[in-house]
């Protein structure tokens, strides 16, 4: 009987060396297996002399697993050269095959999917500890069977001197045989073969690029043309010279297709995007779904829209789902589509007549993808055939239920936004006309009163009751002044510009007759962005408030806080009970007060998107506070660069 081959399994995934040291002891007996997942352990065996054999893999394509199982290679050779040591990286590292056999390995098995694999890599542990194979071809050839992929051996004229079954089967081919021998040219484009060359140069001149991958066109023996994704890297023998090439071929065809179908995708996306109206992208988005999927239904169901909604109606189907179903049913709370509208999650039927809880149990329908689109409703997807969506199928019904809802809530907003519009324009024309109103109809009679009275007050001496009645009616208009305003401000702003704190606070002073020794500033670097003639009402309605409530002697300070500016007085300030509606119209703590002016600073404030808030001053006065205001930012002269905040109508 044969001796034990003591074989130590090195990697990371403890998990995959139980793997794979299980089915070793199954496939042969003789193969007595020791894990371990540090190199020092390794190197400790080596040296008892308790190894035959050491598979060195490692995780993923990583640079530094590579580099880690080369470094452990040396340092077992470089304790005892008759150990074997066999690599097993990932499938994708055909260009590594070159320096693996330079660095002393004496076999690659690739990894894979199943025991194939290991299987393969059982006879090479016995094939190198029993039998000394040497050579570059012999190292290729068995790395060439161990991938699952399709893969070649090229000589350096191009002809094939080894493939895997793989590459036998994507070729059409019975046997190894009928593919030995055959050129490249036999089953690839001319113009596919020489952009493999000229790769194959550019790898030989630049090194570092080890394999190159590229995309041609496979014309196999017994069936039609595929789409391949092809991988090319040079092989070099002992001497360090070229002696052919090796790679992978791989059948890409679905990702052609998948990439196509995105592609259309796109443009459909494009198509509902476009669409004027929800109809108009839900009846679009069935026909749409037909073509793309090539499925005899496509309906997009909504709420009934009843004070319960509890069912989901047909909104747009296809023609052929009518002709097919007599149009599509009402679906209720019991449905499966009205548990993917639930949960928000899709669901595929691949059999239909598997499923419990249908709607219909003698439906002609066989296969079903039903997609939930956000709050609109469901998109379903039906087939007469049996699992009629295969995976890449329903990853792009997927992206098409995404971007159907991306269309609807773009519907949606632009038809809030035309609804406020219109509820503006309405607003708009009550307020001109209630502007116009008070304008016309109320000053012209008041002027007329005012006129009549300073002609009365001429006559007669005794002018006491003409003196307040000219006082009311200055008060009448100061109301109508401030209510004009208030109503012609609105809740939008003008072109905004670059103003400064100091500088407006203190002209403010001209239109409120108030002496600006009377107003401090705080002097700070303080710029940012409003409408200005709107800014100014701000401070003239806030600087008005001070005097009517604080007297003659009231002072002001204005200065910036964290994220705005503020303006406070030494005044009474505000009572706790009338802050939270101190902005509101109407409201006054002065006997003579409109009540009008802080709202107009409120809907000002409120336009420019800022925050306000009264508190007390440290003198307990009033003290107000706009916030959320966005500063320029202040640069050295180097750095400087302009701001615009907010966005300037083109």
């Amino acid at each position: 009987m044969s001796a034990d081959i003591r074989t130590v399994l090195v990697d990371e995934d403890e998990g995959y060396l139980q793997f794979v040291s299980d089915q070793l002891s199954e496939f042969n007996g003789r193969i007595q297996t020791h894990l371990a997942t540090e190199s020092d352990e390794v190197i400790d065996l080596v040296k008892d002399n308790q190894v035959d054999c050491v598979v060195i893999s490692y995780e993923g394509d990583e640079e530094d697993g590579v580099n880690c199982a080369f470094d452990l290679n040396d340092s077992i050779l470089g304790v005892e050269s008759d150990v074997c040591t066999i690599l097993h990286p990932s499938p994708n590292q055909v260009h590594i095959v070159n320096e693996a056999f330079s660095r002393g390995f004496d076999s690659i098995v690739a990894k894979g999917p199943g025991i194939d694999p290991i299987e393969i890599l059982e006879d090479e542990i016995v094939s190198c500890v029993d039998s000394a194979q040497t050579g570059v071809s012999d190292l290729y050839e068995r790395f060439v069977e161990s991938l699952g992929d399709p893969m070649y051996m090229f000589d350096d004229e191009g002809y094939i001197k080894s493939a895997n079954s793989a590459m036998v089967d994507m070729l059409g081919c019975d046997c190894t045989d009928d593919v030995i021998g055959m050129h490249a040219t036999d089953f690839l484009r001319q113009d596919d073969f020489e952009e493999g060359t000229e790769n194959i140069k550019e790898i030989l001149r630049n090194p570092e690029l080890e394999s190159i991958t590229y995309d041609v066109v496979v014309s196999p023996c017994s069936h039609t043309e595929l789409v391949g994704e092809i991988s090319v890297s040079p092989l070099i023998d002992t001497n360090g010279e070229f002696s052919g090439t090796v790679g992978t071929i791989r059948d890409v065809g679905d990702k052609q297709e998948y990439i196509q179908n995105l592609n259309s995708l796109h443009d459909i996306t494009r198509g509902l995007l476009n669409c004027e109206s929800f109809e108009k992208v839900v009846d679009q988005a069935v026909v749409s779904v037909e073509e793309l999927f090539g499925v005899e239904l496509a309906a997009f169901f909504v709420l009934d829209g009843n004070d319960d909604n509890d069912a989901l109606v047909p909104t747009a189907e296809s023609e052929a789902s009518q002709d097919l179903l007599g149009g599509s049913p009402v679906l209720g709370k019991d449905s499966l589509a009205w548990s993917v509208y639930e949960s928000g999650e899709a669901k595929y039927s691949p059999n239909l007549h598997d499923e419990t809880d249908i709607h219909n149990q003698n439906t002609l329908l066989r296969s079903e993808l039903l997609l939930p689109v956000g709050d609109f409703g469901v998109l379903i997807v039906g087939s007469q055939e049996t699992d009629a969506l295969d995976e890449m199928d329903r990853e792009l019904a997927n992206v098409f239920a995404a971007n159907l809802e991306e269309a609807l809530v773009s519907i949606h907003r632009e038809e809030q936004l035309k609804e406020r519009e219109q509820k503006l324009k309405r607003e708009n024309e009550r307020l001109d006309e209630f502007a116009s109103v008070i304008s016309h109809d109320l000053r012209n009679p008041i002027n007329v009163i005012r006129g009549r009275v300073n002609f009365t007050a001429e006559k007669y001496e005794d002018t006491e009751n003409l003196d307040h009645a000219l006082s009311t009616i200055d008060r009448m208009s100061s109301i109508i002044d401030e209510t004009l305003t208030l109503a012609r401000q609105g809740k939008t702003v003008g072109e905004t510009t670059l103003v400064s704190l100091s500088d407006v606070a203190a002209e403010s002073c001209d239109n409120v007759a108030i002496d600006r020794d009377r107003v401090s500033v705080e002097p700070a670097h303080s710029e940012f962005y409003a409408d200005p003639s709107k800014l100014f009402h701000i401070f003239e309605n806030l600087y008005r408030n001070s005097l009517e409530h604080g007297g003659d002697d009231v002072t002001i300070s204005v200065g910036p806080v964290d994220g705005g500016f503020y303006v406070e007085d030494d005044g009474d300030g505000v009572p706790d009970e009338k802050k939270g509606e101190i902005f509101d119209v109407g409201v006054t703590t002065d006997r003579d007060g409109t009540g009008i002016g802080l709202a107009i600073v409120s809907r000002i404030i409120e336009a420019h998107d800022w925050d306000v808030a009264v508190t007390d001053s440290d003198e307990g006065g009033a003290r107000f506070e706009i916030t959320n205001v966005e500063f320029k930012e202040v640069r050295s002269d180097e750095d400087e660069v302009s701001v615009v905040w907010p966005p300037q109508p083109s």
